[in-house]
């Protein structure tokens, strides 16, 4: 999000005569009392520079969630995010670049999300439940955009685009406090889980196995890069829907900013309840046809109808009407469920030990996006203004996008589990055993030479 500026390119608005009075189009007494005089590409590449932080830091944040712990990864990131939400509108008025920097350290300190939480089900979600829990904090985060988008206009207008800052950092802060007493990363380690809770969860008792991470198997495996390819199409497609579609409502339909972040916050809420219902109807189909049999459908739904969809911003289609753009979009959006659910749950069915690892692994390449894609809109709009010519080719390159990495997805990907997956957590549990064994042997024997034995076994055992 970037605050208002002065630098447009000019255009006419498809809908000016018919829902916009004439003298709204004049930019110059439009934008007199904006405060920043940053052109469209800058505010664009503003919000890409937060993916700078972001991406390249991705696979170190899963990383230190794999061996710190989520709950201590996540409520540093809260509280670091919360310091800096709160000094963005200091840095964004004492200079760009302060700006720029905030944004960028932002990105750093919020790389290990999704890999935490996506890692966190491994220990917390029954294995039935698994991939219907691994959608609610991906719902959860649409959930931010659907309250920012419905509610980022009205706060603007009414209480200044500063608070759009502050709230978010409060209620970031409040959050980490919450976080820090309810939270822990295993239920063995929780004072106040029941026993009727631990039922449900039957590893939950268990010793927790030290993995290695084998990069090395990841890198080869095509399955991984099919998963790879499939992030960054919807992490794309997200981008457009989420970011250029309101944009294209308030610049070409006319809609009044807050009626466009209304129109957009609502759509998205529909994605998030669809995303819920077709991954309980994903778990469900897939006890009575297959896992693969289902995912295969709702690639095909997500990768290949869905961009279809996005024909409806025409102006044959919707034309001027506020209604028929939350109606196309709404559907655009259901169908972008059924890519999120295919894409969303494959790391758990590849290796579920180490699904945060690939989800970070995976990012490191999707979320490039955050910054390439609002740069090749800077550069459209740069050069034709907010118009019509602008959407069409940033669509046309839209849909490319999901037909190639759709394509690549569903002749590549796989829902069962990898062989380097299996290896890896024979080869801890084996270790752990007979480490556990020989701990507990040189403590009851009094055989020096059969203890020896096991001293070398384990020292052979440490060093794989």
């Amino acid at each position: 999000m970037a605050p208002p500026s002065t630098k447009e390119v000019e255009f006419t608005p498809r809908c000016s005569e018919d829902v916009i009075d004439s003298t709204s189009t004049n930019l110059s007494s439009a934008t007199d009392s904006y405060e920043f005089d940053w052109s469209p590409s800058q505010q664009m590449n503003l919000i890409g520079y937060y993916y700078f932080g972001y991406v390249p830091c991705h696979l170190f944040g899963g990383s230190l969630a794999f061996k710190y712990g989520f709950k201590r990864v996540l409520m540093i990131s809260a509280l670091g995010a919360a310091l800096l939400s709160a000094s963005f509108p200091l840095f964004a008025r004492t200079n760009y670049w302060l700006a720029v920097a905030n944004r960028v350290v932002l990105g750093v300190l919020q790389t290990g999300w999704f890999p935490s939480i996506q890692g966190a089900w491994g220990h917390w979600a029954p294995e039935k439940e698994r991939s219907t829990l691994i959608m609610i904090p991906f719902a959860g985060a649409g959930l931010g955009s659907v309250t920012t988008l419905m509610g980022g206009g009205l706060i603007s207008k009414y209480c200044g685009w500063e608070w759009l800052f502050y709230i978010p950092a409060a209620l970031s802060f409040t959050w980490a406090l919450f976080w820090s007493y309810f939270v822990y990363d295993t239920p063995a380690l929780h004072p106040r889980i029941t026993k009727e809770e631990l039922m449900l969860l039957p590893n939950a008792e268990k010793k927790s196995k030290k993995q290695s991470i084998p990069f090395r198997e990841m890198v080869k495996s095509k399955e991984v890069w099919a998963f790879v390819l499939a992030q960054i199409g919807t992490n794309y497609q997200f981008f457009m829907v989420a970011t250029l579609f309101p944009q294209l409502m308030k610049n070409l339909l006319g809609l009044d900013g807050s009626l466009a972040g209304l129109i957009s916050g609502l759509s998205i809420l529909v994605h998030i309840i669809s995303i819920l219902l077709l991954a309980v109807v994903c778990d469900r189909m897939a006890r009575k046809i297959g896992l693969l049999k289902i995912r295969i459908w709702y690639i095909a739904l997500g990768f290949f109808v869905m961009p279809l969809t996005l024909a409806f911003a025409h102006e044959k289609i919707i034309g001027c009407s506020g209604n028929a753009a939350f109606w196309a979009l709404s559907f655009t959006m259901i169908l972008m469920g059924f890519q999120a659910v295919s894409v969303k749950s494959n790391p758990n069915d590849l290796a579920p030990t180490l699904a945060g690892v690939i989800n970070g692994l995976a990012n490191v390449a999707a979320n490039t996006t955050g910054f390439w894609g609002p740069a090749i809109a800077g550069i459209f709009f740069d050069r034709y203004g907010h118009s019509e010519i602008s959407y069409g080719y940033l669509f046309l390159i839209g849909i490319f996008i999901n037909y190639f990495t759709g394509i690549c997805y569903i002749t590549m990907f796989s829902v069962e589990e990898q062989p380097w997956s299996k290896t890896n957590e024979s080869k801890s549990e084996l270790k752990d055993d007979l480490l556990d064994t020989s701990e507990s042997y040189q403590t009851s024997s009094s055989s020096d030479g059969d203890s020896n034995v096991l001293d070398s076994r384990k020292e052979t055992l440490e060093s794989t």
